[in-house]
């Protein structure tokens, strides 16, 4: 049976498919192993499926959109060609078959596609510098796409007809972020799925949490008090010397364990480096009094007894077997590890810098998507399923990947799904971080203050050390988007 004929069975099929129960009865990908009870939660009602686009009545017959990305298992997050029962497989399979359906277009993997390759950031080069118009969207390596669109091989989608920014599958923050007078060269959003995987959240062991009669964390979201330092302070005495050496290290308990990194630490707190004036020019402004409390903020929770920093593999093994009460990691965390282990774990977003903060923010990275400048003279076909894809992708992939593989596990659900709903509402990709070509100040802050044996909260040497290549950068970011306005 071919892909079109199997998208009405198969929307049904979703619409009665019986919701997960707790996590030692499902696998990574959401699919039950052991018949656990069913919830309330379903494909159907988690997302908001009448939501009404702008696009036209059209036969697309002939037109085949083609897509082209990296690496097998990014490329499954946004295109697969058949069934497989994983949910979140088939909930991508359905999105594009009803684009297809719908305007009576082939949408297929192009052939310029890498799947055995970790970026392709060359290739995409080589393409479209030889005028090949043989793909119409291609994904490939967030700071890397960022440099590409600064060498002009992308078209600003402000240009593109039905795209419409205005709707939910296109995350707002993230949005005002990635444009710059009037000008978009990357889209991050619900085409495919890696911004959901790897938006970052803050994931609390509940056993850990009953243990030391912390209450209800989630409350103190819901009230708007939970701060970095009520974070600190709910930290304080959780740090245990397990096997009694007199030295806490990775056989220990602690408050808050770090797998080595700090991506999207900064993100949640609104602090971007590169900003945009009222005339659409750009600027740079470190706010060094706001990174010097982060820096010290953070510090004192990574340093001051109660956190650990260690290696991913690591971390999770310390906070899937009860020896961590926080760890500050991807959503895909939770469903390729978290899930098959007996960890009782809960989500929460990272913390408010402090009370007068009005939004809990939820930072992620991408492996965003540009439409090619060799087909340009095809945009208003592109737009079409670009957005419908976009929709489909919100719409069906969305709820499958949160409400099925996520959501669903925990005996808390409706507070966890309150949590990421609040993460997800209010997600932002950072322009500094993407357009920082691997050198911003801002995204190489923390790791550099806080490496080697002697971690430090120098802000403002670090800060004076970086400027004068930061604002000579920006120049050349100006220079960028004053010619292409």
């Amino acid at each position: 049976m071919n892909k079109k004929k199997l998208i009405t069975l198969m929307l049904v099929a979703a619409m009665l498919l019986p919701t997960v129960g707790c996590a030692s009865n499902n696998d990574s990908d959401g699919n039950d192993t052991q018949g656990g009870a069913s919830s309330d939660t379903t494909v159907a009602d988690s997302a908001e499926t009448e939501i009404a686009d702008n696009l036209p009545d059209k036969d697309l017959t002939g037109f085949t959109y083609r897509m082209w990305g990296y690496g097998t298992d990014i490329i499954k997050q946004f295109y697969v060609d058949e069934l497989d029962g994983n949910i979140v497989n088939d909930a991508v399979y359905n999105k594009i078959a009803t684009v297809e359906e719908r305007f009576g277009c082939d949408i297929v993997l192009s052939a310029n596609s890498t799947p055995e390759t970790n970026d392709s950031t060359d290739e995409i080069k080589n393409v479209i510098m030889s005028g090949d118009d043989s793909f119409d969207i291609v994904q490939g390596h967030d700071i890397n796409m960022g440099t590409l669109s600064l060498e002009g091989y992308f078209v600003n989608l402000k240009d593109v007809p039905y795209l419409d920014f205005e709707k939910p599958w296109w995350p707002k923050n993230t949005v005002d972020s990635l444009t710059v007078n009037d000008q978009m060269y990357l889209m991050a959003n619900n085409i495919g799925y890696f911004s959901i995987a790897a938006t970052r959240v803050m994931f609390f062991n509940k056993t850990i949490a009953e243990n030391h009669n912390l209450g209800s964390l989630y409350q103190y979201v819901y009230d708007g008090t939970w701060t970095l330092d009520k974070m600190t302070e709910i930290m304080k005495g959780v740090s245990t010397d397990l096997d009694g050496n007199s030295t806490l290290d990775e056989n220990d308990q602690f408050g808050l364990v770090n797998p080595g990194y700090y991506y999207c630490w900064l993100e949640p707190f609104d602090v971007e480096t590169y900003k945009e004036d009222n005339n659409g020019e750009l600027y740079y402004d470190f706010q060094l009094d706001k990174m010097t409390s982060l820096v010290e903020k953070f510090y004192n929770i990574l340093f001051g007894g109660e956190g650990f920093n260690t290696s991913y593999d690591n971390a999770t093994d310390m906070f899937s077997q009860n020896r961590a009460l926080f760890m500050y990691d991807t959503l895909e965390t939770a469903t390729k590890i978290f899930s098959l282990t007996d960890v009782v774990y809960g989500v929460l977003p990272m913390p408010k810098f402090d009370e007068n903060q009005k939004e809990y923010m939820g930072g992620f990275t991408d492996r965003p998507m540009a439409i090619p400048i060799t087909v340009a003279n095809n945009l208003e076909n592109i737009g079409i399923v670009t957005e419908a894809l976009n929709m489909e992708g919100y719409k069906q992939v969305f709820p499958a990947y949160y409400e099925l593989a996520l959501k669903s596990r925990y005996a808390d659900q409706s507070d966890d799904a309150a949590m990421i709903d609040i993460i997800h509402d209010n997600s932002v990709m950072a322009f500094t971080y993407l357009y920082g070509n691997h050198a911003s100040a801002y995204s190489n802050m923390l790791g550099t203050l806080f490496s080697g044996n002697s971690p430090s909260t120098d802000v403002a040497s670090y800060a004076a050390k970086n400027e004068k290549a930061q604002t000579k950068y920006l120049e050349k970011l100006n220079e960028f988007f004053s010619e292409n306005e």
